[in-house]
């Protein structure tokens, strides 16, 4: 009989435990969201105001890692912000490689979160991922090339970008995206655009969503946050 109760114990510490945790994400996100304009279910459209016609953004995907910072390339004591699914705008940055270290907002570069190499070529745009989290495997980086494809007036180019944690791959129109990765640029007919994200390994719906395109233009669709926690999006403007 002891050996069973501590066994019902530990249960029941483990599930208020995981209640708990649901609860604080849920008052977390509620205030990073409502400060990067983003809806509750899904995400805010288009991209923060400014920025430059080529060159380097970061997107925020880890729902776990808290906002980061990078040193502006051309003003050495300017710090660039990047949090939890908010806008984002490109920043220019000089051809050739590049190590772009992102570091711990308000910590002038002092306290590390993680880094990545890649060639930047001239008038070339790039998005720089943050996925991952604090505990298991850590926070990560990925560069992804945004070339999207020439459109019509009546087109639109959207790709899907997966940084779900504790979802390997998820399913969006039946195309698989791991962890950190992202699809190719779809031309679709510009208006509205519905889609469902299901987690691959057992078809669990993650988020079902409605989003506007405007002709002529391309877009990412970041997905972020963790499955069973709490999972939502951002729609940023491609050029």
């Amino acid at each position: 009989m002891m050996m069973v109760n501590r066994a019902k114990t530990r249960s029941e510490v483990r599930r208020i435990n995981s209640s708990l945790r649901i609860s604080i994400f849920g008052v977390v996100i509620t205030f990073f969201l409502s400060l990067s304009g983003c809806g509750g279910g899904g995400g805010g459209e288009g991209s923060a105001v400014g920025g430059d016609r080529f060159g380097i953004r970061v997107l925020h995907a880890g729902i776990e890692i808290s906002p980061v910072e990078y040193q502006d390339p051309e003003e050495e004591n300017i710090f660039r912000r990047a949090r939890f699914l908010a806008p984002s705008v490109y920043r220019s940055f000089p051809e050739g490689p590049l190590t772009l270290t992102l570091s711990r907002a308000n910590s002038a570069g002092s306290r590390f979160v993680s880094s990545i190499t890649f060639p930047v070529e001239a008038e070339s745009r790039h998005t720089v991922l943050l996925y991952g989290d604090n505990t298991e495997i850590g926070p990560r980086m990925v560069s992804l090339l945004d070339a999207p494809p020439e459109l019509a007036e009546e087109e639109s180019a959207i790709r899907f970008v997966n940084g779900i944690d504790r979802a390997s791959s998820v399913l969006v129109s039946n195309e698989e995206i791991p962890f950190g990765r992202a699809t190719d640029y779809n031309t679709v007919n510009a208006g509205e655009l519905s889609f469902q994200v299901l987690r691959t390994a057992d078809r669990q719906l993650l988020l079902a969503q409605t989003i506007p395109l405007e002709g002529g233009r391309a877009y990412s669709l970041l997905l972020g946050g963790e499955a069973e926690v709490f999972v939502g999006s951002h729609l940023y403007e491609d050029g």
